[in-house]
């Protein structure tokens, strides 16, 4: 996102890049089961799994399983977290 923001130069790119460069950890969680459901093998499980020391989490078999992991410092599921941490990011990003 840096260098797409830095080549494309609008006129509020600090503030695109305050925005958008604190990638949070859900919303990372929840690109890494996509596309660990879209490329459905052990390495890529193995990947999702790896995250779920950093939530109140069941085991999985399936990849989208993991979306109902729950954050232990909102009580949501993940899914609902990482959709709240983009709106935010997004609200930050056009305020």
């Amino acid at each position: 996102m840096n260098t797409i923001l830095t080549r494309l130069s609008p006129s509020n790119t600090s503030q695109l890049l305050a925005a958008f460069s604190s990638a949070h950890a859900p919303i990372k969680t929840v690109q890494l089961i996509r596309n660990a459901t879209a490329h459905q093998n052990a390495e890529t499980l193995q990947g999702v799994r790896q995250r779920a020391s950093a939530y109140i989490a069941a085991p999985i078999v399936h990849p989208l399983q993991a979306i109902f992991w729950i954050d232990p410092g909102t009580k949501d599921f993940l899914l609902l977290h990482a959709i709240e941490e983009m709106r935010d990011s997004s609200q930050a990003a056009i305020a």
